[in-house]
């Protein structure tokens, strides 16, 4: 099992460089077990993917437990990032047209895949300082006034 982070203005990656969930975007964990059987010492290692979870519960060593537990839970497990997308419904934007937001079609790509429990939330930051925590989302931006001394 490896786990493997960036270089930082020339420091290595050490477990005190993931302090946020960003960090672990650009760390990868490879997480091989290989059968100690004859004849597999000319296999690809790339035959032999798991999680690191499944190592540990093999072993019962807790290979990872020096990062903070939330971030050991996502790396142990295999856990990427949801991928965000989403439209904004017209593509004439006008003061005063009311917009249509839709995120329908961002995916966890770990849902099917590790059966964590999880679900998508959606946090929209408009920049006149409203929110909506909804999937989708409408947003009526009201026409500028200019105001003369």
């Amino acid at each position: 099992m490896a786990l493997i982070g960036p270089y930082s203005a020339g420091n290595p990656f050490t477990r005190g460089s993931i302090v946020s969930w960003d960090d672990l975007a650009n760390t990868t964990v490879l997480a091989v077990n290989m059968p100690n059987v004859s004849g597999v010492r000319n296999d690809p290692w790339s035959k032999y993917p798991t999680s690191v979870d499944q190592i540990e519960t093999s072993t019962g060593y807790d290979f990872l437990s020096l990062l903070q537990t939330a971030y050991q839970t996502a790396v142990e497990a295999g856990d990427r990032a949801p991928v965000a997308s989403f439209t904004v419904g017209t593509s004439t934007v006008n003061e005063g047209t009311t917009l249509n937001f839709d995120a329908s079609a961002s995916t966890d790509p770990d849902l099917a895949v590790i059966g964590f429990n999880e679900a998508l939330t959606y946090a929209w930051n408009f920049d006149d300082g409203t929110t909506s925590t909804l999937k989708t989302a409408t947003k009526t931006y009201p026409r500028s006034v200019s105001v003369r001394p």
